[in-house]
C-alpha cells in the first residue's frame, strides 16, 4: 500500500520494492535514484531534465501498491518479480528485474 510504505533499505528484493513505492508517493528523488540500477538512474534523471521533476514524478504517483506473486533469484545475481501495481484481483501482472549491485538489489526500469 503505498500510503504505509516506508524506506527499508535494499537488502532484498521486497525490501527495494517497497522503498521504490515509498520514493514514488514521497517523490523524494534521492531514495528513488538510490533505490534504481545506474542505468536506470541515467534514464531517469533523462526524463526529469526533459519533462521537469514534478512531471515526471506525477507519472510515478499512481502507484496504488502492489502485490508480489512471483519472486525469483538467480545465481547470476538478479531476480525477476511479477507484480501488480494494483493490488486488486484482476490487475494487470507486471514483470520488473532486480540486479544485486555491491550487495544491494536495484530496480531496472529499462
Amino acid at each position: 500500500n503505498a500510503r504505509t510504505a516506508r524506506y527499508l533499505g535494499l537488502a532484498t528484493p521486497t525490501d527495494t520494492l517497497e522503498s521504490f513505492l515509498f520514493a514514488a508517493r514521497s517523490r523524494d528523488t534521492n531514495v528513488l535514484f538510490r533505490v534504481l540500477t545506474p542505468a536506470s538512474v541515467a534514464m531517469m534523471a533523462g526524463v526529469i531534465e526533459n519533462q521537469g521533476g514534478d512531471a515526471a514524478l506525477n507519472e510515478l504517483g499512481w502507484i496504488p501498491g502492489f502485490r508480489i506473486d512471483t519472486l525469483t533469484e538467480k545465481p547470476d545475481g538478479t531476480a525477476e518479480v511479477g507484480l501488480r501495481f494494483d493490488p486488486r484481483p484482476g490487475s494487470d501482472p507486471q514483470s520488473l528485474k532486480l540486479e544485486r549491485i555491491n550487495g544491494e538489489w536495484r530496480l531496472s526500469l529499462l
